[in-house]
């Protein structure tokens, strides 16, 4: 019944199709009179096509079901007190003392010939397409890995210590600078920087949620701004004025 259902609802498509079809022609052939008679007496066909398929469709009659229980093992199921017995087993739950299980770990060497210094790796963050954004506070650069080969693939040279960085959209991140700056930048081929935003506190961890930028400032404060850098809200104490956060860092 379902296929026949099926057969019947893609022959009706078709016909709809036709039907649009026809009057597409018809319309284009407005004033070449010749066209339009072909259009017409193909229309009538098709029309007339139609009108038999509705009529075989509303003739049709539905097939009369019916179920009859088989008495034996109607009889047995009353003669049966319970349908089964449930039972409990004793499960032993060791609660989790981490959020987080390590998968794997392993040493990569992200220093580039022109760094000056030990790497100091504050921040990071992945990419959309898999690769890992390291923020290197000690040689002022935004290095990006291939963690398919644990290799830096490329690296920008910042005006300041980078501290935390964070993905804003598929080709841009943010990073915040230790001079009280958001630096945005450019995710393509090679990274390059491009606008900043000046703010009038420090700048710690980062992150970028439903178009507003969180900012930590390593102490009592986090504050919320909109992307072009205005400060909406600031989170420092609770509702009896205690403060929530002690060193608030990423």
């Amino acid at each position: 019944m379902e296929r026949y259902l099926q057969s019947e609802i893609k022959e009706a498509e078709q016909n709809i199709d036709d039907l649009e079809q026809s009057v597409y022609k018809l319309q284009k052939s407005t004033g070449n009179k010749a066209q339009e008679f072909v259009c017409v007496k193909t229309s009538q066909k098709i029309i007339a096509s139609t009108k038999s398929f509705v009529s075989t469709i509303q003739t049709k009659t539905e097939a009369k079901v019916s179920f009859s229980a088989d008495m034996k093992i109607k009889n047995y199921l009353k003669q049966q007190k319970v349908l089964g017995q449930v039972s409990t087993a004793k499960a032993t739950y060791t609660p989790r003392t981490t959020a987080y299980k390590v998968k794997q770990k392993r040493d990569i060497d992200i220093k580039l010939k022109e760094d000056k210094t030990t790497c100091n790796i504050y921040g990071s963050c992945f990419t959309e397409d898999g690769s890992l954004l390291l923020a290197d506070l000690n040689n002022d650069k935004l290095k990006r890995l291939d963690v398919s080969t644990d290799t830096i693939i490329d690296h920008l040279d910042l005006e300041d210590r980078p501290i935390d960085v964070c993905l804003t959209r598929k080709q841009e991140a943010a990073v915040s600078l230790n001079n009280k700056t958001i630096q945005f930048v450019s995710l393509g081929n090679k990274m390059a920087t491009t606008r900043k935003l000046k703010m009038d506190h420090h700048c710690y961890g980062l992150a970028f949620n439903d178009g507003k930028v969180f900012i930590s400032n390593e102490f009592k404060t986090v504050y919320i701004h909109d992307i072009s850098g205005a400060m909406l809200h600031k989170i420092t104490n609770d509702k009896f004025g205690k403060p929530v956060f002690t060193y608030s860092r990423h």
